[in-house]
């Protein structure tokens, strides 16, 4: 790995004010004060110190800097969190850093596999009806591109995948569900919304009955507590929080609902992007 020298990484830190920063992930008082993101807090524990650029949960103990922080929340190394705030604040930094490998990977390759069939049906003969109703809402060509938007078709997805994937591995991310030891897809003749995280891996995806369209109880689905969704709810609820005040107490399942998948999509999870 690349050496970085404590100069370049003092450089860092200092054009990067860590009130911003945290401030950009998680909801700050004005006092900057905010429930824990690292541990199921329930009163503002979570303290950020703009004189000494510091943070500190007085409940779990989490401490550390900017990019300290940055590492911990995002789940990345140290020399990724330090690329990525020099990036952020237009600081030159000639490393290479190689993309991290985890436990995680051989789920993300499933979930684009997947999603690649989504979005291959939406704009076949299968694809017409949820195209209708896509256009109705102004959602065009150009935007299904750019987020992906697929549709789910009848019960045969499971098939292609079991040539090529464990079980196992499709049950974790709920891909596919057992039911009476027969094994189903999970989403069938839904318009899928897939959620996209900062290394463009799909971790969530999200469901509507397009067939509802002419019935005026719409029907919201996602799937279950997979493995990839535990991950990364953390984030996106703080993200939701943030943005359109929802309380923590709240579940995924409750957030999704009260906002709609549109507003989901606005709150900038398709996929995150650093502000410069």
């Amino acid at each position: 790995m690349a050496f970085i020298s404590k100069e370049l990484i003092d450089e860092v830190k200092s054009k990067n004010d860590i009130v911003d920063i945290i401030g950009s992930y998680i909801s700050l008082n004005d006092k900057n004060k905010a429930l824990c993101p690292f541990h199921n807090d329930h009163s503002p524990s979570f303290s950020v110190h703009p004189d000494k650029q510091i943070y500190k949960c007085f409940s779990c103990g989490e401490s550390g800097n900017v990019i300290t922080f940055v590492e911990k929340f995002l789940g990345i190394s140290f020399h990724e969190a330090v690329k990525l705030l020099a990036d952020r604040a237009g600081i030159k930094l000639n490393i290479n850093v190689p993309k991290k490998t985890n436990k995680y990977d051989k789920y993300y390759e499933i979930t684009d596999t997947v999603n690649k069939y989504f979005k291959n049906n939406i704009f076949s003969s299968n694809g017409q009806q949820a195209l209708k109703y896509l256009n109705d809402r102004h959602i065009d060509k150009d935007i299904i591109n750019k987020f992906n938007i697929g549709i789910s078709t009848n019960n045969k997805l499971h098939e292609i995948l079991a040539k090529k994937y464990n079980l196992e591995d499709l049950l974790k991310i709920d891909i596919v569900r057992e039911v009476d030891n027969k094994i189903y897809d999970t989403f069938q003749n839904r318009i899928m919304f897939p959620i996209i995280d900062e290394d463009n891996n799909i971790y969530i995806k999200l469901g509507f009955q397009f067939d509802s369209y002419t019935n005026p109880d719409y029907h919201y689905f996602n799937e279950s507590d997979g493995i990839i969704r535990q991950h990364k709810f953390g984030f996106r609820k703080q993200k939701l929080h943030k943005k359109y005040g929802l309380p923590l107490s709240m579940t995924e399942e409750q957030m999704t609902q009260h906002l709609g998948y549109t507003k989901i999509y606005d709150c900038g999870l398709i996929k995150y992007i650093w502000k410069k």
